[in-house]
């Protein structure tokens, strides 16, 4: 393989190269900050529209199928579990 040669063309002002970097990130920092605002601007529209549904959803009154009845599960007194022993047989 050869050896690769770079020139390297300095005026000498070492501000102007400051400055051109500073600029070049400056800029690329602000493209990053508008596409972040634009990403937030979209969540938030999401998030409204969600918190919309979720409130109309939690506000409406259930609807049960024709003849579903729901029960509520309350606990023996005793506390002890139904076992297969104690079923009542023929």
């Amino acid at each position: 393989m050869k050896d690769l040669e770079v020139e390297v063309h300095l005026d000498g002002d070492a501000t102007k190269r400051e400055d051109g970097f500073f600029e070049a990130k400056i800029n690329t920092l602000q493209k990053t900050i508008k596409s972040l605002e634009f990403d937030n601007a979209e969540l938030a529209v999401t998030n409204d529209e969600l918190a919309e549904r979720c409130t109309k959803l939690a506000s409406r009154q259930p609807f049960w199928p024709k003849g579903y009845r729901p029960r509520r599960n309350t606990p023996r007194k005793d506390n002890t579990e139904f076992s297969f022993s104690r079923r009542k047989t023929r």
